[in-house]
């Protein structure tokens, strides 16, 4: 299971366009890529809340003028949802690699439902995955463990021969609470090091994560 952002695609370019939009038509100043890194994680919600209060917004929004906000920046990146996305290196060739080795996989995220059906289509590895629960599907998203399980439920797959493929506090936080192993990325979204995060294994490229998930497999006497 996978998270998305981060993880297998760098989005942070395409989500700093639309936030910008969405802030330039308010008058409120846009945002380096650094500081729409400090927004991110948490969902869109989140992330337009964080976004307003760097931008300067003086009153925190009450919750209709921030689901507007919502409203008005998936529109905005919807009009092109990947004009600067990329698969980081290694995850293309990689999906394929573990789809062809007969693993079951699937992406457990918390970016919004429209912008995630609309990225994977783009890039074209929608079909490497059997379920892709985004938090409209949930009662309780990530780092809530409920998150993950409704994701391995959809996938038809077990804890025990489970491994969450994260790049943040959120993602490792959500496979500790799901009872799930956990590999986090070192080149993603984190906002602690990536050492800090207490996964059960670290990679810093994605086509090191098959030898990962062997070494988890053994060392778990799945293998």
């Amino acid at each position: 299971m996978f998270d998305l952002d981060g993880t297998l695609l760098d989005t942070l370019p395409d989500s700093r366009a639309a936030l910008n939009r969405v802030l330039a038509e308010d008058r409120y100043r846009m945002l380096s890529l650094d500081e729409v890194h400090s927004t991110v994680g948490e969902g869109a919600r989140a992330m337009l809340r964080r976004a307003l209060e760097i931008a300067g917004c003086a009153d925190a929004p009450d919750d209709a003028t921030l689901e507007g906000y919502v409203r008005r920046y998936l529109s905005a990146y919807l009009e092109d949802p990947a004009r600067y996305t990329e698969a980081y290196p290694g995850v293309l060739d990689t999906l394929a690699r573990l789809a062809a080795d007969g693993l079951t996989l699937g992406i457990c995220t918390n970016k919004p439902r429209a912008t995630t059906d609309a990225v994977l289509a783009r890039l074209d590895i929608d079909r490497y995955f059997t379920a892709v629960m985004c938090p409209e599907d949930v009662e309780r998203r990530k780092p809530d463990g409920a998150h993950v399980l409704a994701t391995l439920e959809r996938m038809k797959a077990i804890r025990e021969t489970a491994v969450f493929v994260g790049d943040s506090e959120t993602d490792v936080a959500a496979a500790v609470d799901a009872g799930i192993a956990s590999v986090a990325v070192s080149y993603g979204y984190s906002h602690a090091p990536v050492e800090s995060l207490a996964a059960d294994a670290v990679v810093s490229s994605f086509i090191d994560l098959p030898a990962a998930l062997d070494r988890l497999a053994k060392a778990r006497g799945i293998a």
